[in-house]
């Protein structure tokens, strides 16, 4: 049993049970030609959904806000109150309506938002909260910012 590569006498091979890592172009330090366009759109998708989430909910408040006072109306009716009545019936088909269309734009950018994550974390890097792509690793190696119009490793 002196080398370890050889077959033990149940049948297990002793050897080195790791898998090397595979080098990508993002161990290497060079960007992949798609990458810059891929955290161009992510940034654009972000700024997107940070317009929409509050839009998204206002909307979802108006509708609360709304119901309950449309409840308070017919449940007690007080006298003089058309005004509240015709501003409750006219601002819940528009929130309806502002919390539909922000709720379905709202995931189609999480959709696409995922779908560059997806492809940026298949190559071996992720993307941080200011958009910079870094390595998967322990100690992430800075791949590409967009901000400085340069590759980090280039002179």
């Amino acid at each position: 049993m002196a080398n370890s590569d050889k077959l033990q006498d149940d049948g297990v091979q002793a050897g080195n049970w790791q898998n090397p890592v595979p080098e990508t172009e993002a161990s290497c330090g060079k960007a992949p030609p798609w990458l810059a366009t891929s955290i161009a759109e992510f940034r654009r998708v972000e700024r997107l959904l940070n317009v929409v989430r509050p839009i998204r909910a206002t909307s979802f408040g108006g509708i609360l806000v709304f119901l309950t006072l449309l409840t308070f109306l017919v449940k007690h009716s007080p006298s003089g109150q058309g005004a509240l009545l015709a501003v409750s019936l006219c601002g819940l088909p528009i929130c309806l309506a502002g919390w539909f269309i922000a709720s379905s734009a709202q995931r189609r950018l999480s959709r696409a938002k995922h779908h560059i994550e997806r492809r940026v974390y298949g190559a071996g890097m992720h993307l941080d909260d200011q958009g910079r792509a870094l390595t998967d690793d322990p100690h992430p190696v800075l791949i590409l910012d967009p901000t400085s119009e340069r590759l980090p490793h280039t002179p």
